[in-house]
């Protein structure tokens, strides 16, 4: 699986590396403004970390990339089977496969919903997860934020213990039951 990860601090660091000139020196009858430095939280999320969680979500194989932009992962699902194909020549996926993988919203919910939030639970660095999948003329998205997404629980799901806590207050009202999940996507999540 391709992906491309983005440190928006490192692109950063390297544009203004790129554009400095070690030979000019400010002039005293010029002021220039420095830009106010980018808020960021105590600690960025571990780009390797991100990627070997995404790697494992349901839905994975069909995943075009992975962007981790000032610590939220933004991913990006392969538009369609040819899109998927041409980008994995190998792959022994076939097009009816690739439809019955996601033939109902039921599927694309779970995995936006549930997947998005344990990428959130597996990795608290992580501000928010940003997912789109395009299906059959339509583009399913969600923009979870981790601090909207605390409120409408009411508990932050990167402190969940693995497993009890996780099926407990996550998994079984919300992942496993559909109106509960739906009322979650609705909250976050669009179709276009």
């Amino acid at each position: 699986m391709k992906k491309l990860i983005i440190s928006t601090s490192l692109l950063s660091a390297l544009l203004l590396g790129a554009c400095s000139d070690e030979d000019s020196k400010p002039n005293s009858e010029t002021t220039v403004e420095q830009p106010e430095a980018p808020i960021k939280s105590e600690k960025n999320a571990d780009e390797d970390e991100v990627i070997a969680n995404v790697e494992v979500m349901t839905g994975g194989s069909f995943i075009k990339n992975v962007l981790l932009v000032e610590n939220l992962a933004v991913i990006n699902f392969y538009d369609n089977f040819d899109t998927y194909k041409a980008a994995n020549p190998d792959s022994n996926v076939t097009e009816e496969d690739y439809k019955l993988y996601f033939e109902t919203s039921d599927t694309i919910d779970r995995i936006l919903v549930t997947e998005s939030v344990r990428l959130l639970r597996k990795t608290p660095e992580l501000s928010g997860v940003k997912v789109t999948l395009p299906y059959e003329g339509k583009v399913y998205s969600i923009d979870l934020n981790r601090d909207s997404l605390t409120e409408y629980l009411g508990f932050d799901v990167g402190e969940l213990a693995e497993n009890k806590d996780w099926n407990e207050k996550f998994m079984v009202p919300y992942g496993d039951d559909d109106l509960n999940r739906k009322k979650l996507f609705n909250e976050f999540g669009t179709v276009n």
